[in-house]
Parts: structure tokens; C-alpha cells; sequence
């Protein structure tokens, strides 16, 4: 066995629909160049049975930490960082799932090639409802986007439901929020001049908002993310990684071209849906800046 290890770490908050199936996922993983060394489950303020499933799954490998009161995404992440010690640590989400047999290996691979911090595409499952079918569309023409902009290497590829990390990266970084933590998570990388790469080589699965409150409410915590990132990155610094530059536009056009002739249906119904929520009070304002996240329990349990 290599001595390269890997540690995995799982912030979840009443993720009780899913976690047994992801940390099923992982249990069928295999590696020939590093080795596992236990998964760790922040149940963080949890009042279903996150903690229990999870530490009833993968037995001998899975090390539970209970947050009493829930303290946020970036509560559970922070207790991660500080408690791993292996040289390549991988966060994931509790809600995704994951059919890359080689997955934890593929996202170790990179690291211990001189990567500081390491994405992979998070894809969705196959859409059900109109609006799942609607809300597809939009990821897949983001995706289409950003995969090609810098060569994939942007702030609009670090996706959160999967990253991996250095020890040389996790050891020094704490989240300050909850809010954005993915998007902190890359500015910080970049702005300490450290190394990232978005992977092509592996990817995870996720399922889409089923009902437009969902849906409304992660697009403006997204848009919220801009405003906070001002309070811990410079002002031009954060324009240099978000802007919307020459280069950035064009592939915005060419992928709406693209995005036309392949999904019309799709294509002509998406920007009225942004549009919409764009314009629509703000869901949930109260908590938006808050240190906690909430709920999107239409898509807390994936189907493969």
C-alpha cells in the first residue's frame, strides 16, 4: 500500500437523503497509489439522522464530528482543515454523488503533481420537470462557457461540490464565511500565488432545483457572493477574476449559438428565467449574509 494518503471531508447539514448513498460511492472506490485515510462527516446542527447514517457507512474509515449548534458550511470546513493530515485532502458536498470508480485517485494525482487546489466538473443528473430540463440547459451552457475561457483555468470553474486541496494550501486557510466559500476558496488560492487547476479527468453528480424557491434562492446567494468577496479581497483584484472581459463575452455568444441550435426549446426559455430572478425579491434575504446556508431539499437525494 502507497503511503501517499488522502483524507475526505464531508460538511453536512440534514443531508440524511444522500450521505448514505455518496459514502456508498466511495466505499467502491479504488486506488493503487494512495490509500484512504478516513473520511471525516461535520454534522453540522443536523436534526435528522446525518450523523447516524453516516457513521454506520464504510465502517472503520468514517470519523463523525456533531456541530451541537449549527454554525455554517464554513464552521464545518474549518474543523476539517484543522483536523486533517494527509498531503492531499478532498472536500465534497454530502448532496452529490460519484460513478468514477477512480475518482478519489484521479483529484490526488493532480495534487501531488505540484497543485495547490484542484475542481472537477459537477454535472446534473438527468432533468425530470420542465424546470429541471430549463435549469439544465442553463449549466450546461455555463459549463460549455467557462470549460473554454483561460483554458478552464478561471474562478468560474472552482465548483464546490468537489475540490481538492494541498496540505500546503489547507493547513494556513480558514473560510471567514459561509457565503461564496467556493469562489474564496479560489480568489484565496490565487491571491497567495499559489497553483490551481480546474480537471477534466474525473467529475461528480448533483441534482437541480425541482421548484423555483430553490431556485430563486441560490441564484441570489450567488449574486450576493460578488458583495461579500469585497470584504476580504482588493476591489481590482476581484475584477481581474470575475469581469466580464472581450474574451469572456465572445464565448458567451458563441455558446448561446451553440446552446440555440442544439436545445432551442431550452435556450429561449432560460433567459427569461434569469431574467425573472434577476428581478424578483431576494429569498431568504434575512440569512444571506449570514454564516449559515440553507436548505434546497428538492435536490438533497440523488438518482444515478
Amino acid at each position: 500500500m502507497s503511503d501517499q494518503q488522502v483524507t475526505i471531508g464531508i460538511p453536512a447539514h440534514n443531508e440524511a437523503a444522500n450521505i448514505g448513498l455518496l459514502l456508498s460511492d466511495l466505499h467502491r472506490q479504488k486506488m493503487s497509489a494512495f490509500s484512504l485515510k478516513q473520511i471525516i462527516v461535520y454534522a453540522d446542527g443536523c436534526t435528522d439522522d446525518t450523523a447516524r447514517i453516516a457513521a454506520q457507512s464504510y465502517r472503520g474509515k468514517v470519523r463523525v464530528r456533531v456541530g451541537s449548534r449549527r454554525g455554517g458550511i464554513a464552521a464545518g470546513l474549518n474543523y476539517i482543515f484543522r483536523t486533517a493530515d494527509t498531503p492531499v485532502l478532498i472536500i465534497l458536498n454530502a448532496d452529490i454523488r460519484i460513478t468514477d470508480a477512480r475518482f478519489i485517485e484521479n483529484l490526488a494525482q493532480v495534487v501531488a503533481s505540484g497543485h495547490d487546489l484542484v475542481s472537477c466538473p459537477a454535472l446534473p443528473v438527468p432533468a425530470k420537470g420542465t424546470l429541471e430540463k430549463i435549469l439544465w440547459f442553463g449549466h450546461w451552457y455555463k459549463h460549455w462557457v467557462f470549460s473554454r475561457y483561460r483554458a478552464g483555468q478561471n474562478v468560474y470553474t472552482c465548483y464546490g461540490p468537489a475540490r481538492a486541496f494541498s496540505r500546503k494550501f489547507y493547513r494556513s486557510f480558514r473560510l471567514p464565511v459561509s457565503v461564496g466559500e467556493d469562489m474564496y476558496s479560489y480568489l484565496y488560492c490565487r491571491f497567495k500565488e499559489l497553483k490551481y487547476l480546474h480537471t477534466p479527468r474525473t467529475r461528480v453528480y448533483f441534482r437541480l432545483p425541482s421548484n423555483l424557491i430553490n431556485y430563486f434562492y441560490q441564484g441570489h446567494r450567488y449574486l450576493n457572493t460578488f458583495t461579500v468577496m469585497e470584504k476580504y479581497f482588493p476591489g481590482g483584484f476581484i475584477r481581474a477574476h470575475t469581469g466580464i472581459t472581450p474574451e469572456l463575452f465572445l464565448f458567451f455568444f458563441l455558446g448561446g449559438l451553440v446552446g440555440i441550435l442544439r436545445f432551442p426549446f431550452q435556450a429561449l426559455l432560460y433567459p427569461g428565467l434569469v431574467i425573472i430572478r434577476r428581478f424578483s425579491r431576494p429569498v431568504n434575504s434575512a440569512t444571506a449574509d449570514a454564516n449559515l446556508w440553507s436548505m434546497a431539499v428538492s435536490s438533497k437525494k440523488v438518482h444515478l
